[in-house]
């Protein structure tokens, strides 16, 4: 049996990063992308791009998952096992074993808040039928479990707890391989978000909280690192908020860790 990974894109996140290191670890296991964004470096990695050219970004993503589907599988093998992250990749993963007789296994690792995927019920009665087809539910929280278990999206035997992991010796050594980059809040004190600029990671939320008490501490700076969808929304948000000067989005980051280093503390 071979391993092989599934997921959206390389884009810059949490879920891509795991996906990258454990399929490092597993013999650099093939990862296979719904799209060809990859922000990271890949020299060393296997990836296997289901689609080329420009992805969409807009609605018509969904519109893709059959073609996607399709192509899945016929690239996979039979006794492969495929370990599948993220909503759309869930989809084609499905639907290439629904509609096109994929015949590999696989199991869902879930990255984010699963307690959001029970608040629409299309969205809740999609997330049963393919969890029903997978090996095994892996999430990195107890709580995570409880809340898939209890809104019956997946059978407490199927669901299975693994915590991310981290390998503090790389992480040291990436946060002492360069100076802390610019950040354009020169050399004030500043506290740092990490994560996608996307409604799920609230970063929102953490910006109305600095405000409350910025008054309290009127040197402090807030630098969230991150790309994406929202950077508009939270661009007008600093704005309307006053806090142009203390709040700055510095967009993705390969190696974030020169950053958190020098910040007086992280915000999870």
């Amino acid at each position: 049996m071979a391993v092989k990974f599934l997921i959206n894109s390389l884009n810059g996140g949490g879920a891509e990063t795991l996906n990258l290191q454990l399929a490092s670890e597993l013999d650099n296991a093939p990862v296979i992308l719904l799209e060809n964004i990859v922000d990271y470096p890949t020299e060393n990695a296997q990836i296997i791009h289901l689609q080329k050219g420009k992805p969409n970004r807009g609605v018509g993503r969904y519109l893709e998952v059959i073609y996607q589907a399709k192509a899945l599988k016929n690239t996979v093998e039979p006794d492969d096992h495929l370990v599948v992250s993220l909503f759309r990749s869930f989809l084609v993963v499905w639907f290439a074993t629904v509609f096109f007789g994929l015949r590999a296994t696989y199991d869902c690792w879930v990255h984010n808040d699963t307690l959001r995927y029970t608040r629409k019920p299309g969205v809740a009665f999609l997330y049963r039928k393919i969890f029903s087809r997978a090996r095994a539910v892996i999430v990195n929280s107890e709580k995570a479990s409880i809340d898939l278990s209890q809104h019956g999206l997946a059978t407490a035997e199927k669901v299975v707890v693994r915590y991310n992991f981290f390998d503090t010796a790389r992480v040291v050594a990436a946060a002492a391989t360069m100076p802390a980059p610019h950040t354009a809040l020169g050399d004030r004190p500043y506290i740092v978000s990490l994560g996608r600029l996307h409604p799920g990671k609230h970063h929102d939320f953490t910006i109305r909280l600095f405000k409350r008490i910025k008054g309290s501490y009127p040197e402090l700076g807030l630098l969230i690192i991150g790309e994406g969808e929202q950077r508009a929304e939270l661009e007008e948000l600093i704005v309307q908020e006053g806090l142009g000067p203390d709040v700055k989005l510095h967009g993705f980051e390969d190696n974030p860790y020169p950053l958190l280093k020098k910040a007086l503390l992280l915000i999870s």
